[in-house]
């Protein structure tokens, strides 16, 4: 086994994974800064509680093929949102969507896929097995709705494992139709979950390889196309498009939950 090289903006099952939490949670909070104000002469307001930080718990995944997966879950309600991110990205990538959407009420989990961050070193193409282990997760600390969020490799190779009864959704970032030997239109017509494709209309293939997985689904599916060259989690990570993305999987997890 190998660590997997690092390629920038690269193109783009049995139930019961272990999942242990190995640390305890670690709260993020935000820190107030001086604003370079002059001091006044009047009396000091009276300080305003910050408000209550997020706590975030590191998690370890056992995957079916014996791969250690680190992950991390901010704990919502019972629906989950889980983040599988790009190539060359580990899932810090997911910071910039994971905390609004965790602040929504979700629970979100964002996890390393083999061979990057601080996972277990592995092939790309086992990466599908990954997202078992992160979905078996889901189901077994209590969630109604599990809806799987990839961008580039992690929203092709979540095809692979979204046959899964669990997964209430999919939704792809810049996702090619094939990558490392998975193939997204094959698989698209054994996924019942419905799906919403994101691509920048200036991504190379992206629209064209969506439509694609659009045309060949076996359930629902859409396609927005974004006027962007932007790729996978820098897409969802934009100044410019963050906004809209949280909008569409916010109102994509309203109509699936």
């Amino acid at each position: 086994m190998v660590r997997n090289p690092i390629v920038a903006l690269a193109g783009r099952r049995r139930l019961g994974a272990v999942a242990i939490v190995t640390l305890a949670a670690i709260l993020v909070g935000a820190c107030g800064g001086d604003d370079g104000a002059a001091p006044s002469q009047a009396a000091p307001e009276p300080a305003v509680p910050a408000p209550a930080a997020a706590a975030v718990e590191r998690v370890t995944l056992r995957t079916d093929d014996g791969v250690t997966i680190v992950g991390e879950v901010r704990r919502g309600d019972a629906v989950w949102l889980l983040l599988g991110h790009q190539n060359g990205r580990d899932r810090r990538a997911w910071e910039p969507l994971a905390q609004p959407l965790h602040a929504d009420g979700f629970s979100v989990l964002a996890w390393d896929f083999r061979g990057f961050g601080e996972s277990d070193d592995g092939e790309l193409g086992d990466i599908w097995v990954d997202w078992l282990a992160a979905i078996d997760f889901a189901v077994a600390e209590g969630a109604t709705t599990v809806v799987a969020v990839g961008a580039s490799m992690g929203g092709t190779a979540v095809m692979t494992a979204a046959v899964r009864e669990a997964v209430t959704g999919v939704v792809m970032i810049s996702a090619p139709k094939e990558f490392q030997g998975l193939d997204a239109v094959a698989r698209a017509g054994r996924v019942k979950a419905p799906l919403l494709l994101i691509a920048g209309n200036d991504d190379g293939d992206a629209v064209e390889d969506a439509e694609e997985i659009e045309a060949a689904a076996a359930g629902t599916a859409q396609v927005e196309v974004l006027d962007t060259g932007l790729h996978g989690n820098a897409l969802a990570a934009s100044n410019e498009f963050r906004e809209r993305i949280l909008e569409l999987v916010r109102g994509f997890v309203a109509d699936v939950r």
